[in-house]
């Protein structure tokens, strides 16, 4: 049996063949709680510029926050997520939206569209090129969740590197909060 929270206690079943789990709901379990977020940013990007979008994740108060980004590209792009930049000011606030369309619950988190980023002494988690050298984009998305620290920004930056026209970028951010934490050592 496993706990899957306000739900109560469900089976865990396994296949017959490979003994692997089938019944893990954890995402579920978070958008039946209210704890499932969303935030996305679109736009058509010229040549060398960036689509830029910033969290800034609370005090560790409500518990872990599981973390998996998505960026779409029309055509070529870099792709860099940074965590911890020097200094992310400005830009236009997004209001997370609560997967859990009945919960009153709202996101702790901050999230700001275009802000003007120092990356300075940031460390550079992830980067890759999409659509490199062809006519069309790709789509790229983190094979694997990140747990990140509190009170910390997060950064995405999506460059363009067509050359000429408007590259239509789309990030996208998903978060959910895991309770219990556990207190870092």
């Amino acid at each position: 049996m496993v706990n899957v929270g306000t739900d109560g206690w469900e089976a865990l079943t396994l296949d017959d063949r490979t003994l692997a789990l089938l019944t893990i709901h954890y995402p579920l379990t978070q958008i039946h709680q209210g704890t499932y977020f969303k935030a996305f940013a679109r736009k058509d990007v010229p040549n060398t510029e960036s689509l830029i979008m910033a969290l800034y994740t609370p005090p560790q108060t409500e518990g872990l926050i599981h973390w998996r980004p998505l960026v779409s590209t029309e055509l070529e792009a870099t792709v860099q997520l940074w965590e911890n930049p020097d200094s992310v000011t400005g830009g236009t606030p997004f209001i997370p939206i609560n997967a859990n369309r009945i919960s009153a619950k709202v996101a702790l988190s901050q999230v700001v569209i275009d802000p003007t980023v120092t990356i300075g002494g940031g460390l550079l988690l992830a980067e890759t090129q999409l659509g490199s050298a062809k006519n069309f984009g790709g789509e790229y998305e983190l094979a694997e969740k990140f747990i990140l620290k509190p009170e910390t920004w997060y950064v995405i930056i999506a460059t363009d590197t067509t050359a000429g026209g408007t590259n239509d970028m789309t990030i996208r951010m998903n978060w959910h909060l895991n309770k219990p934490y556990y207190e870092p050592e």
